[in-house]
């Protein structure tokens, strides 16, 4: 008893138990969502929608003869829908459970695998995954070769290695290779 308050007939490991498996439910979902968009706002507005919309539908729709049945396709049905407090742990709803939790989790770990971080891709640089792309396949193609990546700016060019953007009518012989070394970006390690 604790500041006169008992707790006699109350399965307390049960309830631990079934929010702590709710709880990696809903975090398994987060994290597969994240995964997947890259987005941690969307992964947690997402689930927090579910998590929200879930226990609302199983607050509600049990109180409505001809929808209860309804309330079992919510998550949170799972974890307060045999009153683990009061009956002691359901192994089935556990399981279901679970096995959204590990669902959840190999979609996080595929969706992770998927994803190019920062262009880390091994053996695969971001020129030959423009060229691969029809979209962006001409511009990969300029970039090519390109030097330091530095512009280099004069009054009639602007010169990003590889391409030369003209203006005032300018022309540069070589359709974007310029051999004359006032438009030449400067070396690495040059003084």
């Amino acid at each position: 008893m604790f500041l006169d308050v008992s707790i006699s007939g109350i399965h307390v490991e049960a309830l631990i138990l079934a929010m702590a498996v709710n709880a990696l439910f809903y975090g398994a979902l987060a994290m597969a969502i994240g995964a997947w968009t890259g987005s941690r706002g969307l992964a947690s507005g997402v689930t927090a929608g579910i998590m929200v919309l879930s226990f609302v539908a199983v607050g509600l729709l049990p109180l409505i003869e001809s929808l209860d049945f309804l309330a079992k396709a919510f998550p949170w049905y799972y974890f307060s829908g045999s009153d683990p407090h009061l009956n002691g742990v359901n192994w089935g709803h556990i399981a279901v459970l679970i096995t959204g939790i590990a669902a959840f989790a190999t979609a996080a770990v595929i969706g992770f695998n998927r994803r190019d971080l920062k262009g880390q891709t091994v053996g695969v640089t971001m020129t030959d995954r423009l060229r691969a792309n029809p979209m962006t396949r001409q511009v990969a193609e300029r970039l090519a070769g390109s030097g330091t990546g530095l512009p280099h700016l004069d009054q009639d060019h602007l010169r990003v290695p590889g391409i030369v953007v003209h203006h005032r009518g300018a022309h540069v012989p070589g359709h974007g290779r310029d051999d004359r070394p006032d438009l030449q970006p400067p070396r690495q390690g040059a003084p």
